[in-house]
């Protein structure tokens, strides 16, 4: 089991939710994938855009498939990081 964070800008967001989504993110229980607004970037200077941060649980399994379907979109760049939760949930 895992907990995975995506930062991806927001107009990017919905995109990905839907492939996070199809690939079977967020599935467990009346868990769903929750979306926060952040500001973040650096370059050089302080850089503001809009991004989004999507949170949502997964098995092992399935966050392969997220992973790639994540990397196969086209227009998107997210930044994927994710916990591994067997050692938190009994």
């Amino acid at each position: 089991m895992k907990k995975v964070v995506v930062f991806v800008s927001a107009p990017d967001a919905g995109e990905v939710r839907d492939a996070i989504a199809q690939s079977g993110g967020g599935r467990i229980g009346n868990y769903t994938a929750t979306v926060n607004h952040v500001h973040t970037g650096y370059s050089g200077a302080l850089k503001v855009v809009d991004e989004e941060r999507i949170e949502f649980a997964c098995d092992d399994a399935t966050f392969a498939d997220i992973v790639t379907a994540i990397n196969g979109l086209k227009n998107s760049y997210a930044a994927v990081d994710s916990w591994n939760l067997d050692s938190y949930v009994r």
